[in-house]
């Protein structure tokens, strides 16, 4: 596909270092991962989905893992606060305790070359990670 295509070449071009594979399961998936390191924070791994008809998934998963699962409700209350402030980044509480963040972007009607819209969403997704650390961390160590 093209989109995955560009985005490949996009990621090359700037020696960013990432895995590929394609899954062929009925939808055709590119899937691209890597690692990135925020601020003052820990190396956070990130995926990059990229459907054939267009649709991008981007997580980045175990922002910060909650310990004692009798702060599921405190957890829950921050996602849900985050997730409003930052419209376009949404988190999640998994059943595992962990704090991860999702962004979908739909370039299904795309006629350019959108690797750098979908790179600069990975960015937007890292800062307001970086943004939400803070509050994220206080919510482990409290």
């Amino acid at each position: 596909m093209k989109l995955a295509d560009d985005f490949k070449r996009f990621l090359d071009s700037k020696d960013i270092r990432y895995d590929y594979k394609y899954h062929d399961d009925g939808e055709g998936v590119h899937s691209f991962s890597g690692n990135q390191i925020i601020d003052n924070g820990p190396t956070l791994k990130f995926f990059v989905l990229i459907r054939d008809n267009g649709i991008v998934n981007i997580m980045v998963p175990n922002i910060v893992r909650i310990k004692e699962t009798n702060r599921y409700l405190e957890g829950l209350k921050l996602v849900n606060k985050l997730s409003g402030e930052y419209l376009f980044v949404n988190f999640y509480l998994s059943d595992d305790m962990s704090i991860d963040g999702q962004m979908d972007i739909n370039l299904r009607c795309a006629q350019e070359d959108m690797s750098t819209v979908i790179a600069n969403n990975l960015c937007n997704m890292y800062e307001v990670i970086e943004s939400a650390y803070p509050e994220l961390i206080k919510l482990v160590w409290k």
